[in-house]
C-alpha cells in the first residue's frame, strides 16, 4: 500500500470489560512488524511449497479479524476467502471452495459451533483461534475432527498478538519472537518490537524460566475465598467440563449490607 509507515492506519477500541474503552492507533509499520511475527508463528502449519488459503470468521473489526483476516493476506503470502461465512455449512462451503492449503481463521464460540453440526470437512491444515479462552478438550477434539493442529494466539487490542500456543497438549503460551513478558502481582507488561513502548497488560501471568508462561487470569477476575485466591475464568471452565453443561459463567455478585461477595454460575444444561 501507498501508506507512509508511521501513518495512523487503524483506530482500535478496548472493548471496556476491564474499565472505560480506550483507543489504541495502530500504523502500517506497528502492522508489518506484527503480521512478520504472527506469519512466523503460523508457518509451519502448511508446506512450503504452497501458499495458504484461509477462511476467516472472526469479523474483521476485531482486532483479531484484521490482524489474521485483512492483513495477513495483504502483507504475507496467504490468501483470504472473500466471503463472510457465519453458519456451519456456509463455512464448509467456503472451505470447499478453496485448493491449496487451508487454513480456517475461527473463536472458541464458532468452533464448538462447528464440531456440532455432522459434516463432511476437506482436509485442513492448520485451524487458528482466539478472543476468548479455548477449552483444552475442544481444541483436542477439533484436531481429532478436523486432522490438523488447533493454534491458539494470545493477544489485545492495547499489544496485537502476541503469543501462541498448541492448546491440544500445552498450557503454556510461547511469546512470538521478539516479544517478552514481566510479571508482576496484579498486571503484566508487555515488551515488543511492533509497540513503540511497553504496554500493561490487566493479565496476570505465571512466567517460566524458558520464557514462556501460564495464564493466571486478570486482576478483575480474581477472587478472594476462605483467604485463597481463585479465578472465576478457571471456575468456568470447571463448570464446562461438567457431563451435560453446554455453557456456563461464573460471576461475583455485588455484597450488599456489608455481606461477603457470593459466586454465582449462570448454566446451561439442558436435562
Amino acid at each position: 500500500p501507498c501508506v507512509p509507515t508511521d501513518a495512523p492506519l487503524v483506530k482500535g477500541f478496548t472493548s471496556g470489560s476491564t474499565g472505560v474503552p480506550q483507543v489504541h492507533v495502530r500504523t502500517l509499520g506497528m502492522f508489518r512488524r506484527s503480521t512478520a511475527q504472527n506469519h512466523a508463528a503460523l508457518r509451519d502449519l502448511w508446506p512450503d511449497h504452497a501458499d495458504a488459503q484461509a477462511v476467516a470468521t472472526v469479523p474483521s473489526q476485531h482486532m483479531y479479524g484484521m490482524e489474521l483476516a485483512v492483513m495477513w493476506p495483504l502483507l504475507a503470502d496467504v490468501a483470504i476467502h472473500a466471503g463472510r461465512p457465519l453458519f456451519p455449512e456456509e463455512v464448509g462451503a467456503a472451505l470447499h471452495a478453496l485448493n491449496g492449503p487451508r487454513l480456517l481463521i475461527t473463536t472458541p464460540v464458532h468452533l464448538k459451533a462447528l464440531m456440532q453440526v455432522p459434516m463432511a470437512w476437506p482436509p485442513l491444515a492448520g485451524i487458528v483461534c482466539s478472543t476468548a479462552p479455548l477449552a483444552p478438550e475442544l481444541a483436542l477434539a477439533a484436531e481429532a475432527a478436523f486432522g490438523c493442529e488447533v493454534r491458539e494466539l494470545f493477544g489485545s487490542t492495547e499489544t496485537l498478538i502476541t503469543a501462541s500456543r498448541r492448546t491440544a497438549v500445552d498450557t503454556a503460551w510461547t511469546p512470538l519472537a521478539g516479544i517478552r513478558f514481566d510479571a508482576h502481582a496484579d498486571h503484566s507488561v508487555v515488551h515488543a518490537s511492533h509497540l513503540p513502548a511497553p504496554v500493561a497488560i490487566a493479565d496476570v501471568l505465571a512466567l517460566q524460566a524458558d520464557g514462556r508462561f501460564r495464564l493466571q487470569g486478570r486482576q478483575a477476575d480474581l477472587i478472594d475465598i476462605a483467604g485463597k485466591r481463585a479465578s472465576l475464568g478457571d471456575i468456568t471452565a470447571k463448570l464446562l467440563r461438567i457431563p451435560g453443561v453446554q455453557d456456563a459463567v461464573a460471576i461475583q455478585l455485588p455484597a450488599r449490607d456489608g455481606s461477603v461477595p457470593r459466586v454465582a454460575a449462570a448454566v446451561v444444561a439442558p436435562g
